[in-house]
């Protein structure tokens, strides 16, 4: 008996001790010190996105993996989805949380109106564009955070792609770059000063 629980007692030490070590992450924040609360606006693929949502600062969660269960976290999901309508729709969505509350995660998303023929090409297309987002026709902005996203309000606003590029390496499988500008205007709250640096691959590209 006593072999077998100080068996079980290394095997916890050794979990204890070694696994922290098998996480890596792929998000670095560097402080603007101008924004206090905000990163800098950066275009080296630090895989962050900050901003203010109601006068708060919130960023996105930490770019993860684990190799000993090979699964990831991604801040940042692009994803095409098909309609029965004459267009189909494209949503990114940052999962985050305000500075202060690293633990009341929510997301900010970003749905745009597209063509049916709409693929990586396209996305690519988009570098260098600022898209006013009309909350009506061609998109809008939405949260899944506590208390503002009651009523499923619909934010207007703009995106500018300062940089993006995606190239297709195999099928399903991206490689990419994106970054860029936004704001955003909701009936009871405001999202500023959004500065997003994301890399892009096959974990949070679906189109």
């Amino acid at each position: 008996m006593k072999k077998i629980i100080s068996c079980h007692i290394a095997f916890v030490l050794f979990i204890v001790t070694f696994l922290p070590g098998c996480r890596k992450n792929y998000t670095t924040y560097y402080p603007d010190k101008e924004d206090e609360g905000l990163a800098i606006f950066s275009s080296t693929g630090n895989n962050l996105m900050t901003c203010f949502i109601d006068g708060k600062a919130w960023r996105t969660i930490d770019r993860t993996s684990y190799s000993s269960t090979q699964t990831s976290t991604y801040e940042l999901e692009i994803e095409k989805r098909i309609t029965s309508g004459s267009r189909d729709t494209l949503s990114f969505h940052w999962q985050g949380h305000y500075n202060t509350e690293k633990y009341a995660s929510g997301t900010v998303t970003l749905v745009l109106s597209v063509p049916k023929n709409f693929d990586y090409r396209s996305l690519s297309a988009l570098n260098g564009q600022r898209l006013v987002i009309d909350s009506a026709v061609n998109g809008f902005f939405s949260t899944s955070i506590s208390q503002l996203s009651v009523g499923n309000p619909k934010g207007n606003g703009s995106i500018y792609f300062h940089h993006l590029q995606l190239d297709s390496i195999a099928p399903l499988n991206f490689s990419g770059h994106m970054v860029g500008l936004m704001e955003a205007r909701f009936p009871l709250f405001n999202i500023t000063r959004g500065r997003f640096d994301e890399v892009l691959d096959e974990g949070n590209v679906a189109l």
